[in-house]
């Protein structure tokens, strides 16, 4: 799995919520005291990945956001209008909003709502009338997309996660390659941000833009 700060702060216990609420210096202090020391370390030494936290925590500020939107072309819109007036003020909407367009709509469409993108090819006009159909459904029985936003002082990332398909591995390269054929979506994601990220399940996909220093 993708394992940034903020989720290693949550995975280790350290905060109740990626959304750091409740986290004061005292309060991570008091629970990095409270780890066990690693498996065989007969030493008082923390985790590793625990004195990183550490390290990269002290001094940063780090905001994040949070929505659920349900599985529709509308909610893409709305959301990547949320993501945008949410950037830094420094970021480049126009990649932004193209980048995050093209992923947001591949995690709606063809992961939540299982709708396979060979059918654009072969047969655009059914390929459209399916999504329709799916998203005639009662908003509150449509699969849900998690969208997180962080911000910090070095970076601007959105975060997506979604039920439903993985993107296929032969599909998450940036460029077009000769296993797929539906590469040229994925490069436009790649050129809108400075990392792409995927996690092991495919379902889970880490966008970021670095920020001057």
């Amino acid at each position: 799995a993708i394992d940034d700060v903020a989720g290693a702060l949550v995975r280790l216990d350290l905060a109740s919520d990626a959304r750091f609420r409740d986290l004061t210096s005292e309060r991570l202090y008091s629970r990095l005291s409270s780890l066990k020391p690693q498996s065989g370390n007969d030493t008082s030494e923390l985790p590793d990945d625990a004195t990183l936290v550490v390290l990269q925590w002290q001094g940063t500020n780090c905001t994040t956001q949070e929505r659920t939107i349900p599985a529709t072309p509308m909610a893409v819109r709305e959301c990547v209008d949320w993501a945008v007036s949410a950037s830094p003020a420094e970021t480049d909407v126009d990649a932004l909003r193209l980048g995050l367009t093209e992923a947001l709509t591949n995690a709606v469409v063809h992961g939540a709502l299982q709708i396979s993108s060979d059918g654009r090819e072969s047969d655009y006009d059914s390929y459209l009338a399916a999504i329709e159909s799916k998203v005639s459904a009662p908003v509150e029985l449509l699969p849900q997309v998690q969208v997180v936003l962080t911000t910090t002082d070095s970076a601007f990332t959105v975060r997506l996660d979604w039920p439903g398909l993985a993107c296929p591995v032969e599909k998450r390269a940036p460029s077009p390659t000769e296993a797929s054929s539906a590469g040229f979506g994925m490069a436009l994601i790649y050129s809108s941000f400075d990392t792409v990220e995927w996690d092991d399940s495919g379902r889970c996909l880490k966008l970021t833009t670095l920020r001057p220093r």
